[in-house]
């Protein structure tokens, strides 16, 4: 590709991008249908690339160590590498709040009762949702080991 339609590439990049804005969040475009970025539609049923799928989960991943350590200095806690990945794995999956929403867990994880924090899991929505996952990750809470 020559110079001068490299410049003109650009050019119609930039204008195209001026064009649709940029959002970081997903909003319904003109016709409804989700979209982020540069009107980047996310259509039901459409497919990414798997290197976007990378992009994304390394993206989730990074937000969610952030808030694992927000979430254990807040709550003043010390966890093994086990259990911490227990939380890290509930924190990406529900988020901060959804967690937080674990009252009675946190008051045994406080308390380093582990079974409790277990018995807590399991006493869920979530863990009625998903009972593989859930299950596996209460007995890895419990006994701190994989």
């Amino acid at each position: 590709m020559e110079t001068t339609d490299m410049i003109i590439d650009l050019t119609i990049k930039n204008r195209i991008k001026a064009d649709e804005g940029f959002r970081l969040y997903v909003y319904p475009d003109s016709r409804g249908n989700l979209t982020a970025g540069w009107g980047h539609a996310l259509l039901k049923n459409s497919l990414i690339t798997e290197e976007i799928a990378c992009l994304l989960f390394e993206m989730d991943w990074k937000r969610t160590l952030g808030r694992y350590g927000f979430f254990i200095t807040r709550y003043q806690l010390t966890l093994n590498p086990v259990r911490r990945g227990v939380i890290i794995n509930m924190l990406f999956q529900m988020g901060y709040k959804g967690v937080c929403g674990f009252k009675n867990m946190i008051i045994c994880l406080r308390a380093e009762d582990y079974e409790g924090v277990a018995k807590e899991m399991l006493d869920s929505q979530w863990a009625r949702r998903h009972e593989i996952r859930s299950s596996r990750l209460a007995n890895q809470m419990r006994t701190g080991r994989r």
